[in-house]
């Protein structure tokens, strides 16, 4: 209860919405002296004391130690920056760029911005020959990191913040751009794992063997493909290649075991200091060297400290219990980082352990190999909670796989390859040898895994939505699997539910819910009625293959356990329209029914058809109704060529237009002015708010009540301009974008009218992150 305590003092300061001032220790301090006063020794005193240490560890932390993002005034700003190249330089490849992507420490004097942090640098162009370790002068334009807010998308905003990146860069080409100081082999931890895995390049003919090794012995992961990737994770074994706990854990026995025994053969070494103490301190000298060569990434570093407070425990007269260790190990990474709670590392970590210890509570009895097998069993359980909350997917068969692939990793390729790495100093020969014998059973492990990859039914129809249901779910296999009774088992079944029906919206006939999703700079509205449902639109697609589809849309639909859109209507081939297409209908979640668009879509000529004005249908009392573009009128310019959708529930309405500009507006006007069929209570912005489109007499003749921008931040365009928000405001017609909104919800009932439903970034704000009230004015000044 005590640690629960502490992790909830800290959990106020990391979900607060404003970073709570340092002065609020003063309070602490107070109440603590009011719980010794009055309190005294009862059990609600140490629950109140716990709570006020992990708020004021958070609190310290936050003000003090936790870099803080760059301030606005800095975004979109371009400087010559002094710095360190941190870790290792990741290059990209695609089929027609390349990326070089690392991580730069500014120094601190005069010349430079004051920043207090990391900066992710892209580069594109021809290589600087940038070098980890080493000392350089870089033109950087500077930019704040930004999410894509949206339910069940990723942080990025705050995946940044943990891992102390405080701005993204791109590197400018520049005369400015000069090496000042190149690092030695041996002047940081980091030039040494670099030039460590150039040598392991040598060792190795074939490409993904030396990848897989490198990632083993230095933590290199920039050479594993996409392929093999995409294998590990569908096989569940991706934590195999991260030197975290269970590697390191595995080397800290090695070196106990052995400098036990050696210690034990000198009675005179005995006698003088007992061989489990000697053996603790050479273990945990093994664990800080293997974490050293992986860069003391944020993962190892919490590893090691959980190494740490074992083996110190273990040097006790009366060594604590298991359980003990791990609650106080708990509290050491937590004090360290109590950011930690923010990265699912954490979380895996602690689950994995806990479910090893659970197996070796309740199977003394049985045989070394049936804790074994059924650690394995236990571990994929209770990991799977996890993994749909994080990642929304799990893998069926990664009992089977973790099964042959833990041993086969962690004691066979690990120990050789750490024994091959060190001989590369003093013997080439012996480590030569070693690493040949790595090869056969790397290939062996990459046909078995590639082998139950093809045979890995997906995992994407469960779901898990919100993080308290996944103790609740978590409790249920525990009671499964140990409740003693049967109508406890049973119960257990109810416990399990949330991973089978997600969260859903329950509308009646004539309601229609609007989802404007964020996707940056493009454009995605879902319209559901009760039975049905439309996806105009899927967002954009950049160079790297990085598609809106996949990273925003799809993990909404997976949230809310959307299985099936009876239409897919594409406005025109803009890729920041059509650019995630691809990616949602490749995901595989999801069947559709219509494929609609203005144009011909390559690869789906077959299924799609075209939209044309006088296009009328109606789900659930809800009219569905096209009006632009006439049949066999080709517009020259491909945004006029939008489909412009009208949605009607009673007398309320939505109208979305793509990107038309002020000429279709204006033939809209003349077409519909006796009809009145331009009028709705929400119009989506066309063309992102572009000076191309919201003319005076449209917008008088639609006499919306509510305009909604879809815009990405601080967009090269400058979207939405001032001059349109100001046509918004002189209508009095109110504005929401989701630069300043995220993604949004309204409802719009046929008795009721309009409401609004959320604003995603607004309801799910933390302090680190871009405020709301940053808008899109200022983000484009």
């Amino acid at each position: 209860m005590k640690i629960t305590a502490f992790i909830a003092g800290i959990s106020l300061v990391i979900g607060s919405s404003t970073l709570l001032s340092v002065h609020y220790i003063w309070l602490v301090m107070a109440l603590a002296l009011l719980k010794l006063v009055y309190l005294r020794q009862s059990r609600w005193s140490h629950l109140v004391l716990s709570l006020l240490a992990g708020f004021s560890v958070a609190l310290l932390h936050a003000n003090y130690l936790k870099p803080k993002p760059i301030p606005l005034a800095l975004h979109n700003t371009t400087h010559n920056i002094e710095g360190r190249v941190v870790g290792l330089p990741k290059l990209i490849r695609a089929a027609d760029y390349s990326k070089l992507q690392f991580r730069f420490r500014p120094l601190v004097n005069k010349n430079n911005p004051k920043i207090d942090g990391l900066i992710l640098v892209n580069y594109y162009g021809e290589s600087l020959g940038i070098k980890s370790g080493d000392i350089w002068q870089l033109k950087l334009k500077l930019r704040r990191a930004n999410s894509y807010f949206s339910p069940a998308s990723f942080d990025y905003e705050t995946w940044a913040y943990e891992q102390g990146i405080v701005a993204t860069a791109y590197l400018k080409p520049s005369k400015f751009n000069r090496l000042m100081k190149a690092a030695h082999d041996f002047s940081s931890i980091d030039k040494l794992r670099e030039r460590i895995s150039e040598l392991l390049k040598t060792q190795f003919t074939k490409q993904e063997n030396y990848a897989l090794i490198a990632a083993l012995v230095v933590g290199d992961k920039r050479h594993l493909s996409k392929k093999q990737w995409n294998i590990l994770r569908a096989t569940g074994t991706a934590h195999l290649v991260a030197i975290s706990g269970l590697h390191i854990s595995l080397l800290a026995g090695f070196a106990y075991y052995l400098v036990f025994h050696l210690w034990s053969f000198s009675a005179r070494l005995s006698s003088k200091i007992a061989a489990p103490k000697i053996a603790c301190v050479f273990a945990l000298l093994a664990a800080a060297g293997y974490a050293a060569l992986a860069g003391f990434a944020l993962p190892t570093q919490r590893a090691l400290l959980m190494v740490a407070c074992y083996l110190l425990f273990e040097l006790r007269a009366k060594p604590l219990p298991a359980v003990k260790r791990l609650q106080f190990a708990m509290v050491v990474i937590l004090i360290f980082d109590p950011f930690a709670l923010l990265s699912v590392s954490f979380y895996l970590s602690f689950v994995a352990v806990c479910s090893l210890l659970l197996i070796t509570n309740t199977s003394r009895m049985q045989s070394k190999y049936f804790r074994y097998f059924s650690w394995q069993f236990y571990l994929v359980l209770f990991i799977t909670p996890l993994s749909l909350y994080f990642f929304k997917s799990a893998s069926f068969v990664a009992p089977l796989a973790n099964l042959v692939a833990i041993p086969i990793v962690s004691l066979i390729l690990v120990p050789i390859s750490l024994i091959a790495s060190l001989l590369m100093i003093f013997e080439s020969l012996i480590s030569s040898f070693l690493f040949s014998l790595l090869n056969p059973i790397i290939n062996i492990l990459d046909s078995f895994l590639s082998y139950l990859k093809n045979y890995n039914p997906s995992g994407s129809y469960l779901v898990i939505n919100h993080f308290s249901l996944v103790f609740l779910v978590m409790s249920g296999f525990a009671l499964l699997i140990y409740a003693p009774l049967f109508r406890i088992k049973l119960l257990a079944c109810f416990f399990l539910a949330p991973m089978f029906f997600g969260y859903g919206h329950a509308l009646k006939p004539g309601q229609v819910l609007v989802t404007l999703f964020d996707v940056g700079q493009g454009l995605a509205v879902l319209i559901q009625t009760q039975h049905r449902s439309l996806l105009y639109d899927t967002g954009t697609m950049f160079r790297s293959g990085f598609n809106t589809g996949t990273s925003v849309i799809v993990p909404y639909f997976n949230y809310y356990h959307i299985r099936y859109l009876d239409m897919i209507m594409i406005s025109h081939l803009d890729k920041d329209h059509v650019g995630g297409l691809k990616g949602i209908i490749d995901s595989g979640l999801l069947s559709y029914g219509i494929l609609v668009s203005s144009e011909l879509i390559p690869r789906y000529t077959n299924s799609s058809i075209s939209c044309r004005r006088g296009q009328v249908w109606f789900w659930d009392r809800v009219k569905f109704e096209l009006l632009h573009p006439k049949f066999h009128q080709l517009e020259k310019n491909r945004n006029n060529r939008s489909c412009v959708l009208k949605i009607s529930a009673g007398k309320y309405s939505i109208l979305i237009t793509g990107d038309i500009h002020s000429s279709v507006e204006q033939r809209l006007v003349y077409t519909y002015k006796k009809t009145n069929k331009l009028k709705t209570t929400l119009l989506v912005a066309p063309h992102h708010g572009s000076l191309s489109s919201s003319s005076w007499n449209f917008l008088r003749q639609t006499q919306a009540e509510i305009v909604l921008i879809s815009a990405g931040f601080a967009n090269r365009f400058g979207f939405p301009r001032a001059k349109v928000l100001a046509r918004y405001s002189a209508l009095g017609i109110q504005v929401f974008d989701t630069i300043k909104h995220g993604t949004l919800k309204f409802l719009i009932d046929a008795k009721v009218g309009l409401s609004h439903e959320s604003s995603w970034r607004i309801n799910n704000y933390h302090y680190w992150q871009r405020h709301p009230e940053y808008s899109s004015k200022q983000a484009n000044d």
